[in-house]
């Protein structure tokens, strides 16, 4: 559900337990989702591989059923690009990226955003500033693509 104003303060919320047992809750009974229940979006791409290592820290605390997750940054070429869509297409909960990768792919139909409970936008500010790649209001403003 997109805001329908940015909160007045910033916003800071620990949502390991709540982001994991969203994935939990999205594989119950074995079968794995249409589409993610998380996107985690960084302004760059150190902050993405960063967070995409956090994430495969806390998925050792995560047994069953197991948390599946993607890295989708810029420049990927090749044999990388095709595994992260081959991932994609096996399906995943955890997607962590740059915005126009993430947007990239769901513009193509390759992320399916109904699912998607958690949407991050790390790193605000960074993306307000202007200095660094920034969501489309679309993208922000919530699943309209392939829902």
């Amino acid at each position: 559900v997109p805001f329908s104003a940015a909160p007045m303060r910033s916003l800071v919320a620990n949502t390991q337990e709540s982001l994991a047992a969203a994935v939990a809750s999205s594989v119950a009974g074995g079968e794995r989702a249409d589409g993610p229940s998380a996107i985690i979006l960084e302004p760059a791409r150190d902050l993405a591989e960063q967070v995409y290592n956090n994430v495969d820290q806390l998925k050792r605390y995560v047994h069953s059923p197991a948390i599946e997750q993607v890295l989708l940054i810029g420049g990927e070429t090749g044999g990388a690009f095709k595994d992260s869509e081959r991932q994609l297409k096996a399906g995943v909960d955890i997607i962590v990226g740059t915005p126009r990768r993430v947007e990239d792919l769901i513009k193509r139909g390759k992320i399916i955003t109904k699912t998607v409970q958690f949407f991050v936008l790390d790193e605000a500010d960074r993306f307000l500033e202007g200095a660094q790649e920034r969501p489309s209001d679309e993208l922000i403003s919530g699943p309209s693509v392939n829902t």
